[in-house]
């Protein structure tokens, strides 16, 4: 059975060595992580980002020039890549290189690691802050659900498959429920910040740098706080909230629950298509049960 994370072609380790030779890189690429988007491999000191559908293939020529635009004071560091794209006839879409950033996935760290979320949430509520205050590069359009919903909807089948009919039902429910009306600030954000895509070093137990930046555009300003609540709960989100100096209104705090509940159930449907009994899949079970319980309020 295909996976998700499948991509459009064939892409095999002699055609992303090819494509490091036409980089100028040496030695071996190896895999360091993939999702539904992109492959990357480390080369040396060097990162190579691939991309493994047409769909996101359009779209990385802006990602590369949004990340040349982006300033060098923010608080974490964010990927600086070369000022081109680079293609091989290997494969058919033109991949990003960059300097690999120092730290490991937060979802990734080991179990003896312990970090505190009261100091990750004032780090990315410090980063955010600054972040926001980018211009977005495009006109802020009134934000809808709609496509999320679809999306979210779309999925509740195989989550059934795995659980029970009365949690896809009770899930349908939750997405139909009706919210109130969004008059939140949109401003520049990440649109995917969650805690794959937050590096953390391994000695101090910080955040240092925030990766794949492909969905950055216009979005509710609270948008870019949910996956750290998924991760951390209240004592990140709340220390996160602290730094950036601003608060969920009521009607805000109905929004975000939907967000949250949309999140997890599409994670755990890629999740559940991977590997059932993974520990992965077992960490978003519980997230969703948290999303439901929330939304439910």
């Amino acid at each position: 059975m295909n996976q998700p994370w499948d991509p459009d072609f064939t892409l095999d380790h002699s055609a992303v060595t090819a494509l490091a030779r036409r980089c100028g890189l040496q030695g071996s690429p190896v895999p360091l992580g993939a999702g539904w988007d992109y492959a990357t491999f480390v080369c040396g000191d060097m990162v190579i980002r691939i991309p493994k559908r047409r769909a996101t293939a359009k779209l990385l020529t802006d990602e590369l020039e949004l990340l040349l635009g982006l300033p060098d004071n923010l608080p974490l560091l964010a990927p600086r890549p070369r000022n081109e794209l680079f293609a091989v006839d290997e494969i058919p879409y033109p991949a990003m290189v960059y300097p690999l950033l120092d730290g490991v996935q937060l979802c990734a760290l080991p179990h003896a690691l312990r970090v505190d979320a009261t100091l990750i949430g004032l780090q990315l509520g410090g980063f955010l802050r600054s972040l926001h205050a980018l211009p977005s590069g495009v006109a802020p359009r009134p934000f809808s659900f709609d496509e999320w919903t679809m999306f979210a909807q779309g999925h509740l089948g195989t989550i059934g498959e795995y659980g029970d009919h009365r949690l896809t039902n009770t899930l349908r429910h939750l997405l139909e429920q009706p919210l109130p009306v969004l008059d939140s600030l949109q401003v520049f954000c990440h649109m995917d910040l969650n805690d794959e895509h937050i590096l953390i070093d391994t000695q101090s137990s910080q955040a240092t740098a925030v990766i794949d930046w492909g969905d950055a555009g216009a979005g509710p300003w609270w948008f870019d706080f949910t996956g750290l609540w998924l991760w951390g709960d209240s004592a990140a989100l709340d220390a996160a909230l602290s730094a950036y100096g601003l608060s969920l209104s009521t009607n805000e705090i109905a929004w975000f629950r939907r967000h949250a509940l949309i999140v997890s159930i599409g994670a755990l449907y890629c999740e559940l298509r991977i590997d059932p009994e993974s520990e992965t899949t077992r960490t978003w079970r519980a997230r969703l049960g948290r999303s439901m319980h929330a939304a439910g309020r």
